[in-house]
């Protein structure tokens, strides 16, 4: 039976990876996190790590009107890894052994003028999160760090099958939850017994054709608009260069091996 919902007026979510699109991601994601105590504030305002830097980073928002009021940012596994490495690296590295494809879920936020209708909100930005997961189909899971408070529920909602932690990511304790095998996505949202929570996000997840729903083919516009001020203030460029500097000298080219012999 269908969830009755007050609607929003003139919603809409977008996925892209245009400029605007990207900049009201990073600044809805920075303020989430700042307010949630992962995050101190940057000078930016804005969320920035490099795992965003790979192939197929999506930036999705929920737009009220012009007015950004949600977000989520969907990373593909790549180069640059996964945001939560820097806590998960083992269980995701073991996770790398054993799926076709890896994302995760990066930046939920919900704007703080918003909080009052978070639920309806996160009913777009999960619902779509799903239907671009669910369409990986078999063999791709996803995975998101939450607050462990969050934990439980959020597994209940969006397939969890795997929990680890808690443990410190960035500035405060974070649980990381694997969703099951994309594969089975369809069966879990239609379960008639799902819990409210879960038929809400099921009911964006699988409607056909939203008409509120936009996707924009990848542009790359965000690396030219948007990433170079972001880039001098984590300074990834400068650690890159120093890591090929060490690479590239004769020592490193030359003998490296002889030095790490006994050492793991």
């Amino acid at each position: 039976m269908p969830i009755t919902r007050p609607a929003l007026t003139s919603v809409r979510v977008v996925v892209s990876d245009e400029s605007a699109v990207a900049d009201d991601a990073m600044r809805l994601a920075h303020d989430g996190l700042v307010e949630s105590g992962f995050l101190t504030a940057t000078r930016s305002g804005r969320r920035f790590t490099a795992p965003y830097l790979n192939p197929g980073t999506q930036f999705l928002v929920v737009y009220a009107g012009d007015e950004a009021i949600g977000t989520a940012i969907l990373v593909d596994d790549g180069p640059f890894g996964l945001p939560a490495d820097r806590a998960f690296s083992e269980e995701i590295d073991a996770l790398r052994a054993e799926v076709i494809s890896l994302s995760e879920v990066s930046g939920l936020a919900v704007s703080h003028r918003w909080r009052n209708r978070s639920r309806l909100v996160l009913g777009y930005v999960l619902g779509t999160v799903v239907r671009l997961n669910g369409a990986r189909g078999a063999g791709h899971r996803a995975l998101f760090a939450v607050h462990p408070r969050q934990a439980k529920l959020m597994s209940q909602v969006l397939m969890g099958e795997l929990m680890f932690g808690p443990r410190m990511l960035m500035g405060a304790p974070g649980t990381l939850v694997v969703t099951g095998d994309a594969g089975r996505w369809v069966e879990y949202f239609t379960d008639p017994d799902a819990p409210r929570q879960r038929r809400l996000v099921a009911e964006y997840a699988l409607q056909p054709d939203p008409d509120w729903l936009e996707r924009h083919p990848p542009s790359g516009e965000w690396h030219e608009d948007v990433l170079p001020p972001l880039l001098e203030e984590s300074g990834l460029e400068s650690r890159l260069r120093d890591k090929i500097a060490i690479l590239q000298s004769p020592v490193t080219r030359g003998g490296a091996g002889a030095y790490m012999v006994g050492m793991i």
